[in-house]
């Protein structure tokens, strides 16, 4: 199931690029190709929601030992910090207003932190969702950055700007999941 929901992570970032990168002429068309997007990905989305409940439901039935209970909260934290955040793009993408993305920012700063206090062994990747983008601009713009609204929703349609909030959404579901399942597998080992 992992391995599934990896490559659609994949194929839905693959195509969010590509849509990000080619800026057709037929604005219908690209806010087709959008829509069309984060059908897909929102499917996406649910099923990220569902394995982490799934998993955690199946996980807590199973406690027997103080060990495992500790992970049982640390592991309610991490999900109850998941979903705010995840309920903030939400929100920003049911009232779409550039602006709101300026919270979010600070939103994914405050949420990057919690990870690294609670859960830095588990983090692949310890950079704040705020500040991945860096890694990809060119070395003569690393000096003078664009803002994290400005790189992503910066001449972008609505539908444009939905899609990429919802593979950032995925992102951060993702990595959370992967956090949850070595939570389980450490207290388990």
């Amino acid at each position: 199931m992992m391995i599934k929901l990896t490559r659609t992570l994949s194929l839905l970032f693959s195509i969010s690029v590509i849509m990000i990168g080619c800026k057709l002429t037929n604005t219908n068309y690209n806010n087709h190709k959008s829509k069309q997007t984060n059908e897909i990905i929102n499917s996406s989305l649910w099923l990220y929601r569902k394995s982490i409940d799934d998993n955690f439901k199946h996980f807590k039935k199973n406690v027997k030992t103080r060990k495992k209970l500790w992970k049982i909260q640390s592991t309610e934290e991490l999900i109850r910090r998941t979903m705010l955040i995840d309920n903030k793009i939400r929100n920003i993408k049911a009232n779409w207003d550039k602006k709101l993305t300026d919270t979010l920012c600070l939103n994914l700063e405050q949420y990057n932190n919690f990870l690294q206090i609670n859960h830095a062994s588990y983090l692949r990747d310890t950079t704040s969702w705020s500040k991945r983008y860096l890694r990809v601009l060119p070395q003569v713009q690393q000096a003078n950055p664009p803002s994290f609204a400005e790189f992503y929703f910066k001449g972008t349609s609505q539908e444009e700007a939905i899609a990429i909030l919802s593979t950032l959404q995925l992102g951060i579901l993702q990595e959370a999941l992967a956090i949850q399942r070595r939570i389980f597998k450490e207290a388990n080992d």
